[in-house]
């Protein structure tokens, strides 16, 4: 912009001061997001976000000129020239952009049609609403008002010539802003042919995510509409918003009409396209125990998704806020809602200093105490015995305080870090070492370290639960269920909000919506504004995944059981119950590593591996606890629980690695947990008779059982090397039975024989 002549320069130099960073700073913000994968089979276009945000206040004002887009296969080392739309009409290049602001004067937010933008020959977008006073003048938008967005969509057929055998490509969006430092953002886009992994009914979502109703100097959001179309580009489902009750203050007219308005844009955009939802919700910042900050998701009645009202008081973004745990959740019993404790344990979780912050305390004697070592990682900090619990009920007739219903355990992808703040990914390939680079596991930020503590802490809440509902059948809220969210405030690419918080240096992580999902059940779809998904939130009809799924199910005589709820099977046989698990990866999140079944009495955990590798799996409850437990430490007559765990891991090959970062990834899936009553599980001592023979074994048809002693034989079923279960139909004869297995393909099988007081178990081998 130097070579134009400024005769003014005089009269602005002093007026006007500009930021555009793509991290938050006090003042005026200048943010740009791609999404960090696409699907490809679709012909899908690249969006892009341009969001403007609070250029009204004093020496804010932002004056748009250009942006101009380039674009290479990722392994390239040069981009493109500017990427021109010069060829289309003025319609068609109008059609390529979408989800942006309008003239709103309450809402102080700009028209970007009135930017009026233009195809040109040397280009990408040229805003021409007004001109300069430079000699020539040039045209530029004056951004002046706190809101100014728009999507600008690259088609198929532009984007998809630089795709090389790597299957990923790289973005260069230069801004040139009128009397300051122009801008310029490198992204890195994956493209696959494969969507995330999909079960039927189950629908991948968010449990937490920050729209533009974020606004404070450390974290803003994006506009709901431009998230939408990122959320459906990236192949989600839904997403629940959870901004901050602490900024309702920070903007807007006042805390409620704010509320409201956000009330207003989700409902309008779910009444638009269903396809895709958003739902309600709101991130609590609220007082524990020890007067410090903590904070809770929380969430409406389901059959009412937009009625919860803004009962906070904007408090809590550097100082306690008025409203304690127990106060919020008075409140959410009015409206029948109800809340997870976010990111709630673990030490890299603990809100920062600056807001007073803490982690929620479970005050558990049984539970290491503050400052000793974690049975896990690092050390405890969510255990002050001497201060009161924020989860468990002074109310003798509850476990966990009402309303209180779960723990978003799982909280933030953070695998990469960057040194950077506008090319994390390094597209420009300068000297190493730059751009995003692996944290190490043992770093207390790490999203599995994290998580392993959360989930340590979990552990005793959960053992607690089942102890004291052993104790009094008639307890209430003796169950907590898990969730995850990405904790992303609209960055789709990389996550840059902790990078700068008044002054002081952060970091960049690869986070993004889409790296940590909750799957719920819905058998008739989401529902109107996500009344199904809340539903199944509230239930703990859910499973945690980063990519990859598993499901277990459980089938009996009492019906079908799913993850977060409970059954009593004291009056029926356990060989009668049927734990079912489904397993689900691709090329994207790579192949299944390992598998479990993890097993909570009151007094410890248990884990059982499981071979899932074709990606079912099926055992009966007997047969779990027949090889888990002896006879003498068989949990009889009490209440346990049993939740899935899915390891894979993708390999990165050649220049894969250096596209992606890192040689390897590893991607997970756990399910909730179901809660069992058990009976008295004599049934299932293994029967042993010297007299049953089998023959012939081996077999190419038919086998016989012989000397079964006019036993009644319940069932008859086989498993596979593989861990698949085969029930087989049989012939009665007086004492010998006769099996078909004509169908069945060669193998060697264990053959299992219920009888009324015992199981026989044998080998056979067919061929």
């Amino acid at each position: 912009m130097k070579k134009y002549i400024f005769i003014l320069y005089f009269i602005f130099i002093s007026t006007f001061s500009f930021t555009q960073e793509q991290y938050n700073t006090p003042g005026s913000d200048f943010f740009i997001d791609v999404p960090t994968r696409i699907n490809i089979n679709n012909n899908a276009s690249i969006p892009i976000t341009v969001y403007v945000h609070e250029s009204e206040c004093t020496n804010c004002q932002n004056y748009l000129n250009y942006i101009d887009i380039s674009m290479k296969c990722a392994s390239s080392l040069q981009f493109s020239n500017t990427i021109t739309f010069n060829s289309l009409t003025y319609n068609q290049f109008i059609n390529l952009f979408d989800s942006y602001s309008v003239n709103d004067d309450t809402w102080d937010e700009q028209s970007f049609i009135d930017s009026k933008p233009l195809n040109v020959n040397d280009h990408s977008i040229l805003f021409t609403a007004d001109t300069n006073m430079w000699i020539p003048p040039i045209p530029v938008v004056p951004i002046t008002k706190h809101y100014f967005y728009f999507n600008f969509n690259i088609p198929y057929n532009y984007w998809s010539q630089y795709l090389c055998n790597d299957s990923v490509v790289d973005l260069h969006i230069y801004v040139s802003l009128d009397y300051d430092t122009d801008a310029e953002f490198w992204f890195r886009v994956f493209v696959y042919k494969d969507d995330f992994p999909q079960i039927t009914n189950w629908y991948r979502g968010d449990t937490h995510f920050h729209s533009y109703f974020t606004q404070n100097l450390a974290e803003n959001g994006f506009p709901l509409k431009s998230s939408k179309a990122f959320a459906k580009t990236i192949g989600l489902d839904w997403i629940t918003i959870t901004d901050h009750s602490c900024d309702y203050d920070n903007y807007g007219i006042s805390m409620t009409d704010n509320w409201v308005r956000q009330g207003n844009e989700i409902s309008n955009l779910n009444s638009e396209d269903n396809t895709f939802i958003f739902i309600r919700g709101i991130e609590a910042s609220v007082n524990n125990s020890q007067n410090k900050i903590v904070h809770s998701l929380v969430y409406p009645n389901p059959e009412a998704p937009l009625s919860m009202p803004y009962f906070y008081d904007g408090g809590g973004d550097a100082s306690s806020t008025n409203i304690s745990i127990d106060n919020m959740l008075d409140s959410i019993n009015k409206y029948n809602g109800f809340a997870y404790a976010a990111h709630p344990f673990a030490e890299g979780d603990k809100l920062s200093s600056l807001v007073n912050g803490d982690v929620w305390n479970i005050a558990d004697d049984l539970s290491p105490q503050n400052g000793s070592a974690a049975l896990s990682v690092g050390n405890v900090i969510w255990n002050n015995l001497s201060a009161p619990s924020d989860m468990y009920s002074t109310n003798p007739n509850y476990v966990f305080k009402k309303n209180l219903i779960g723990l978003e355990n799982w909280n933030l992808w953070y695998t990469l870090t960057s040194n950077t703040d506008t090319d994390p990914w390094n597209t420009q390939y300068n000297t190493e070492p730059y751009g995003f680079s692996e944290v190490p596991q043992n770093n207390y930020l790490h999203t599995m370290y994290r998580f392993t503590q959360n989930m340590e802490a979990y552990s005793f809440l959960l053992r607690k639960g089942l102890k004291m509902k052993n104790q009094n059948h008639n307890i209430n809220n003796w169950k907590l269920f898990l969730s995850a969210g990405s904790d992303a405030h609209g960055s789709f690419n990389y996550s840059n909000t902790d990078y700068i918080y008044g002054g002081l240096s952060g970091y960049l992580e690869n986070n993004h919506p889409g790296a940590l999902n909750t799957l719920v059940y819905c058998t008739n779809g989401m529902g109107t504004n996500g009344k199904n998904v809340l539903n199944s939130l509230k239930s703990g009809h859910s499973i945690l995944s980063s990519g990859p799924i598993v499901v277990m199910t459980i089938t009996s005589p009492l019906g079908f059981t799913l993850p977060g709820d409970d059954i009593d099977i004291s009056s029926i046989d356990a060989n009668d119950v049927i734990i079912n698990l489904k397993a689900i990866s691709n090329k994207i999140f790579g192949t299944i590593e390992s598998a479990y079944i993890i097993l909570e009495t009151q007094d410890n955990s248990y884990s059982y591996t499981i071979n899932i590798s074709n990606g079912n799996f099926s055992i009966t409850l007997a047969d779990l606890l027949n090889n888990m437990f002896s006879l003498n430490n068989m949990p009889i007559n009490q209440y346990f629980a049993i939740r899935a765990y899915l390891k894979t891991n993708k390999i990165y090959t050649g220049n894969q690695s250096t596209l992606h970062k890192k040689q390897s990834e590893t991607f997970y899936s756990f399910t909730n947990p179901i809660w069992i009553k058990s009976g008295n599980y004599s049934i299932v001592n293994n029967y042993n008779s010297s007299i049953i023979r089998l023959y012939p074994n081996p077999t190419s048809n038919i086998l016989y059982v012989s000397g079964i002693d006019n036993k009644t034989v319940r069932n008859i079923y086989l498993i596979s090397s593989n861990g698949l279960t085969i029930n087989v139909n049989f012939l009665e004869n007086f004492n010998t039975l006769e099996l078909n297995l004509n169908e069945l393909p060669t193998g060697v099988y264990v053959l299992k024989i219920i009888f009324d007081d015992g199981i026989y178990v044998d080998k056979i081998i067919k061929l």
